[in-house]
């Protein structure tokens, strides 16, 4: 197990941009200062914050450059991305209950920045991410960008207002008169979204929609493994202070399988680099061996454990093609205990005593997991290391040290957007 360990952590630990390419240079063009159209491959990195510069190159052999936002007007991606170069007024107020001040006005400021248009057409739709903040704007052709007002503010120690000045706004900007109102409207991407859409369709209009093919995919895997295990148990001997020494057993490998499933969220933006994956796992392991350093007398020590593993996991993912992909997570084992047997025999004398010490109580415990995987079309394989997980009882001083190393195969059954 040691000796697995010192090879598999520091694949774990691979930086995979060093070896393996990934498909990030895409079609798309770029309008200069003076409004010349250069058709180009630009890195769609998938951007959640508006970005203020972008790489391209002229074609796949050529060196990769660099614009900025001050000698761009337009850069966009096939009909997924669009930015564009604004001069607006923007509210950065922050929406955190905490830091709400008591003005509900927009405290506006002057910035250039990328918008990125969501709807183009007679009315266009923007929206603005800094940091926490979003924020969304329309424009036409009568009237420059302008910011969808929304602001929360506090009316007192314990209450919270909201200025929803924005609804008006596309009253009287883009409309279909009575038919369509705009009560129910939420300040959040998808509301506004599907009501202009139903705008444009109510008066019969055409528009182009840029939106990100990967937006929130959901899927789920069954897996099956198998678990080598390392389990090291210490005790304390003596009266304590430093007439105390440390008993330290090696317990013989419990290898065996285990199963379970994998539910996995692909977060909408990024182009499907980084995901939450929630495992629930069930393993099970016995352990049984005679005449340790842990206890004076001829004994024989036995434990049985099997338990549910659930792990949310954070996992960024690096594309070697289409179908194929390399991912490294860390995430975080709680451990919930479904049977356990932890027992002394001690065989010395003419018949066998068995003690049932309360200390040695296996207890639900939490560790850190690090994993690598492998996915093509709908198989997956993965290799996790479990850090130390102390299953003792923590009153008493037993301590128990328990790692594992996993290899684990396993097959999406379902994906959903």
């Amino acid at each position: 197990m040691k000796y697995l360990i010192r090879i598999v952590i520091p694949i774990l630990f691979l930086n995979p941009t060093e070896s393996f390419g990934q498909v990030e240079f895409e079609k798309g063009y770029f309008l200069d200062a003076e409004g010349k159209r250069v058709e180009c491959l630009i890195k769609n990195l998938g951007w959640f914050e508006n970005p203020t510069s972008f790489d391209y190159k002229l074609n796949e052999s050529s060196e990769i450059l660099t614009r900025t936002i001050s000698n761009t007007k337009v850069f966009a991606i096939g009909t997924e991305v669009k930015y564009k170069k604004y001069i607006v007024e923007v509210d950065l107020s922050s929406d955190n209950v905490d830091e709400l001040t008591a003005d509900k006005n927009p405290s506006f400021t002057e910035k250039e920045v990328f918008l990125r248009q969501l709807i183009e057409g007679e009315l266009n739709l923007f929206n603005y991410i800094e940091g926490n903040v979003q924020r969304f704007f329309i424009s036409n052709e009568e009237i420059e960008p302008t910011q969808l007002i929304y602001k929360r503010y506090r009316v007192d120690a314990f209450n919270v207002g909201v200025n929803n000045k924005y609804k008006g706004q596309l009253k009287y900007l883009f409309t279909c008169g009575d038919k369509i109102s705009t009560q129910n409207i939420s300040y959040a991407k998808s509301s506004l979204l599907n009501y202009v859409k139903k705008v444009y369709e109510c008066k019969g209009l055409k528009y182009q929609q840029y939106r990100e093919s990967n937006s929130g995919l959901f899927n789920a895997k069954v897996k099956l493994g198998y678990r080598i295990t390392s389990h090291t148990i210490e005790t304390e001997r003596g009266s304590g202070g430093f007439g105390s020494n440390i008993i330290s057993e090696d317990l013989d490998a419990s290898n065996g399988p285990v199963f379970g499933l994998e539910f996995e969220y692909t977060l909408p933006f990024m182009k499907n680099k980084l995901s939450i994956p929630l495992n629930v796992i069930y393993q099970s392991a016995s352990y049984e061996k005679s005449d340790t350093e842990l206890y004076p007398n001829d004994h024989t020590f036995r434990m049985e454990y099997s338990s549910i593993e659930i792990y949310p996991s954070i996992r960024y993912n690096y594309f070697l093609n289409k179908s194929s992909s390399l991912g490294f997570s860390a995430g975080f084992v709680m451990d919930l205990i479904l049977n356990d047997l932890n027992q002394l025999e001690i065989t010395d004398g003419t018949k066998p005593v068995v003690l049932d010490d309360p200390f040695f109580e296996t207890n639900s415990a939490s560790n850190f997991i690090l994993a690598a995987n492998f996915k093509s079309g709908n198989y997956y394989a993965e290799i996790s290391y479990g850090l130390n997980r102390n299953l003792s009882n923590f009153s008493s001083n037993w301590n128990s040290k328990y790692s594992y190393l996993n290899f684990i195969v396993g097959y999406t059954i379902f994906t959903s957007k």
